[in-house]
Protein backbone atom coordinates (compact mmCIF):
# COMPACT_ATOMS: atom_id res chain seq x y z
CA UNK A 1 0.00 0.00 0.00
CA UNK A 2 0.94 3.68 -0.75
CA UNK A 3 0.20 6.27 1.26
CA UNK A 4 -0.15 9.86 0.33
CA UNK A 5 -1.68 13.28 1.48
CA UNK A 6 -3.28 16.46 0.21
CA UNK A 7 -3.60 19.34 2.20
CA UNK A 8 -5.41 22.48 1.33
CA UNK A 9 -5.41 23.10 -2.11
CA UNK A 10 -2.47 21.34 -3.15
CA UNK A 11 -2.36 19.90 -6.36
CA UNK A 12 0.40 17.08 -5.97
CA UNK A 13 0.09 14.87 -3.02
CA UNK A 14 2.81 14.66 -0.81
CA UNK A 15 3.91 10.85 -0.22
CA UNK A 16 3.97 9.43 3.42
CA UNK A 17 5.54 6.23 2.98
CA UNK A 18 8.83 6.78 1.88
CA UNK A 19 11.52 6.97 4.76
CA UNK A 20 12.13 10.47 3.96
CA UNK A 21 9.03 11.48 3.92
CA UNK A 22 7.92 10.15 7.29
CA UNK A 23 10.99 11.85 8.78
CA UNK A 24 9.88 14.87 7.64
CA UNK A 25 6.09 15.13 8.98
CA UNK A 26 7.97 13.54 12.07
CA UNK A 27 10.32 16.47 12.21
CA UNK A 28 7.62 19.45 11.24
CA UNK A 29 4.56 18.25 10.81
CA UNK A 30 1.38 18.86 8.77
CA UNK A 31 -0.16 22.29 8.89
CA UNK A 32 -4.07 22.12 8.39
CA UNK A 33 -5.40 25.41 7.60
CA UNK A 34 -8.86 26.66 8.40
CA UNK A 35 -11.86 26.88 6.05
CA UNK A 36 -13.36 30.30 5.45
CA UNK A 37 -15.94 29.94 8.11
CA UNK A 38 -13.00 29.21 10.78
CA UNK A 39 -13.66 25.90 11.54
CA UNK A 40 -10.73 23.65 11.17
CA UNK A 41 -9.50 22.12 7.61
CA UNK A 42 -9.13 18.48 6.47
CA UNK A 43 -6.10 16.69 4.98
CA UNK A 44 -7.12 14.37 2.40
CA UNK A 45 -4.88 10.86 2.40
CA UNK A 46 -4.70 8.80 -0.50
CA UNK A 47 -4.11 5.20 -0.65
CA UNK A 48 -3.13 3.05 -3.71
CA UNK A 49 -3.42 -0.55 -3.30
CA UNK A 50 -1.65 -3.08 -5.29
CA UNK A 51 -4.90 -5.16 -5.45
CA UNK A 52 -7.70 -2.70 -7.14
CA UNK A 53 -10.62 -5.04 -5.23
CA UNK A 54 -9.01 -4.64 -1.91
CA UNK A 55 -10.86 -3.18 0.47
CA UNK A 56 -9.50 -0.93 2.84
CA UNK A 57 -10.23 -0.04 7.02
CA UNK A 58 -9.12 3.08 8.30
CA UNK A 59 -8.77 4.27 11.61
CA UNK A 60 -6.91 7.35 13.40
CA UNK A 61 -5.52 7.23 17.11
CA UNK A 62 -7.55 3.16 17.53
CA UNK A 63 -11.01 4.63 16.88
CA UNK A 64 -12.30 3.23 13.37
CA UNK A 65 -13.52 6.09 11.10
CA UNK A 66 -15.10 3.56 7.94
CA UNK A 67 -13.94 1.41 5.39
CA UNK A 68 -13.43 2.40 1.17
CA UNK A 69 -13.82 0.17 -1.44
CA UNK A 70 -12.27 1.47 -4.83
CA UNK A 71 -11.11 4.65 -4.25
CA UNK A 72 -8.84 4.86 -0.92
CA UNK A 73 -9.22 8.35 0.39
CA UNK A 74 -10.51 9.25 3.15
CA UNK A 75 -10.53 13.44 4.28
CA UNK A 76 -8.99 13.62 7.57
CA UNK A 77 -10.31 16.61 10.33
CA UNK A 78 -7.19 16.30 13.45
CA UNK A 79 -6.47 18.81 16.13
CA UNK A 80 -2.95 19.85 16.35
CA UNK A 81 -0.42 17.23 18.01
CA UNK A 82 0.67 13.63 16.96
CA UNK A 83 -1.49 11.06 15.46
CA UNK A 84 -1.63 7.55 14.38
CA UNK A 85 -3.20 6.72 10.99
CA UNK A 86 -4.16 2.96 10.68
CA UNK A 87 -5.21 1.29 7.81
CA UNK A 88 -6.48 -2.42 7.48
CA UNK A 89 -6.76 -4.17 4.09
CA UNK A 90 -8.94 -7.23 3.45
CA UNK A 91 -6.62 -9.46 4.07
CA UNK A 92 -5.43 -8.29 7.41
CA UNK A 93 -2.28 -6.24 6.20
CA UNK A 94 -1.50 -3.22 8.33
CA UNK A 95 -0.12 0.06 7.37
CA UNK A 96 0.54 2.60 10.18
CA UNK A 97 1.77 6.37 9.95
CA UNK A 98 2.30 8.34 12.60
CA UNK A 99 2.45 12.54 11.84
CA UNK A 100 2.00 15.69 13.68
CA UNK A 101 -0.41 17.68 12.99
CA UNK A 102 0.65 21.67 13.68
CA UNK A 103 -1.05 24.31 15.24
CA UNK A 104 -2.29 27.19 14.16
CA UNK A 105 0.03 29.88 12.86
Amino acid sequence: MLLSVTVGWSARPTPLYSPAASDVYKRKGLFIPRELGGERGRAVFRVVHERPGAQLFWHLDDRYLGRTDHFHEWALRASPGWHTLTLVDDQGFRLRRRFKVLGDH
